[in-house]
């Protein structure tokens, strides 16, 4: 099966820096038995074509990146026809694979995101932020033949924990988006002694933080399918979090949720859980049983599934549309 997996970035082609994990996980699983070619939108500023885990990555990098992306798209079609368009992430890619998939008939996968369903203008974050943003999610969704999805609070936790007299030390790894402000809340909290910033970390420096964990805490107000949760279920670390996405999914057993928003509540479960060490142990153990079960190649298998039942379909004639369908949603992260 020839695949297009169009993408905006995160494949760098040194596969450690600028990346995002899982879909190198899916494009070297997709790899071993179908090929594979990447379009990555803005991975590297210029134009470039490279090998990355046995695909083929076509790198568009200049501006119009859509149309650009499309053109190259439908080049490697004519050249030899793709069978399936995977597009992940909505207003970007998305948009691109509605539009390679309506001028070649063949069947879009869309993957959306948390970032794709949700609108944080505060902090100009959601694809809904922004009515551009809304119609190009519009445009992604209507072209797809199938849809997958996943499914300043942790501060103030702190202070709750250290009120509680919890001793503890807190790692928060990303880079600063507010400017200042969650640095400024630590010093207003009283909290310099027990925060630490540690900023953008590589991969491999980030697996020792985590592996070092007693218990991640996710605070988001909005989540898919958290990859940071996987990552630190894989070493056998719990997650105590907000009731969003994948993290509601797990719990009771593989995962601790509190409402969203609520600081007071997720330091009054973290401090619980702490005190509680056979009961960390079994939603540890329960949360590494389950990421090792959905990992990269079940959901791998999963994803082929879905390519191979769009596929199994009466082929339409290149350039010419396909017949109006109605898209089915699956909720996924891992996809199931």
């Amino acid at each position: 099966m020839k695949v297009a997996l169009i993408v905006p970035g995160g494949v760098d082609r040194s596969g450690t820096e600028q990346v995002i994990p899982f879909l190198l996980w899916l494009i070297e699983r997709l790899a071993r038995a179908h090929e594979v070619h990447v379009f990555a939108l803005q991975q590297e500023p210029r134009r470039s074509r490279y090998r990355l885990l046995g695909a083929e990555v076509h790198n568009i990098g200049v501006r119009p990146r859509r149309t650009r992306a499309l053109a190259a798209i439908l080049a490697e079609h004519r050249r030899a026809p793709f069978d399936v368009l995977h597009a992940v992430w909505g207003p970007g890619p998305g948009v691109v694979a509605a539009a390679a998939g309506r001028l070649t008939g063949r069947p879009v996968v869309t993957h959306l995101t948390g970032g794709d369903l949700v609108a944080l203008p505060e902090i100009g974050y959601g694809a809904r932020s922004r009515w551009q943003g809304r119609l190009w999610l519009r445009l992604a969704v209507a072209g797809a033949s199938r849809l997958t999805v996943p499914s300043l609070a942790m501060q103030r936790a702190a202070a709750a924990l250290r009120d509680l007299g919890i001793v503890f030390r807190l790692d928060i790894v990303g880079e600063d988006t507010l400017g200042g402000e969650v640095q400024r809340l630590a010093r207003t909290l009283g909290l310099d002694d027990v925060v630490v910033f540690h900023g953008f970390l590589p991969h491999r420096e980030l697996r020792a933080l985590v592996e070092a964990a007693h218990v991640l805490l996710v605070s988001s107000r909005h989540e898919a399918a958290p990859m940071v949760m996987l990552e630190a279920a894989v070493v056998g670390v719990p997650t105590v979090g907000t009731a969003v996405g994948h993290i509601g999914d797990w719990a009771p057993d593989a995962a601790i949720v509190v409402p969203v928003g609520d600081a007071a509540a997720l330091a009054h479960a973290t401090a619980a859980l702490l005190a509680d060490e056979p009961r960390r142990l079994r939603t540890a153990g329960a949360a590494q049983a389950r990421a090792l079960a959905e990992d990269a190649d079940w959901t791998a298998r999963r994803v082929v599934e879905i390519y191979q039942e769009l596929t199994d379909r009466a082929p339409v004639p290149r350039g010419r549309p396909g017949p109006r369908r109605t898209a089915r949603v699956l909720c996924a992260g891992p996809v199931r």
